[in-house]
């Protein structure tokens, strides 16, 4: 992962794997799901660090989840390929109330920002 070249990096991300509920997260996920939010889930398929589980178990937890998975991408999509994973499907962005989105360039390529109304 090029991305461990960072200082911080490798500090954030044990943070993260030691904090975060991203396995056995279910019951927080259901919550969200039973919320009515929308859910976009964006997932490398090539994703060594957490490989996507099959869509079929995904669906039981987030009911309405619109599923992204992107070919030739890892575990980190957003900065592998920052402009495809910040696209949404049309409807998306305006369910989640987001009516715009502003690129910009962040020095590795077009990025996308979603903007509140």
């Amino acid at each position: 992962m090029p991305e461990l070249r960072y200082r911080g990096f490798k500090r954030a991300l044990l943070s993260a794997v030691r904090n975060l509920p991203i396995h056995r997260g279910e019951d927080l996920y259901r919550r969200v799901d039973a919320s009515g939010l929308p859910v976009q889930l964006v997932w490398g398929r090539q994703d060594p660090v957490t490989p996507m589980p099959p869509e079929s178990r995904v669906h039981e937890v987030f009911s309405n989840a619109d599923i992204r998975l992107l070919d030739g991408v890892g575990h980190l999509p957003h900065w592998e390929r920052p402009g495809e994973t910040a696209r949404n499907p049309p409807g998306v962005s305006q369910r989640a109330g987001l009516s715009t989105l502003r690129t910009h360039d962040a020095g590795r390529g077009e990025t996308l920002t979603p903007c509140r109304g």
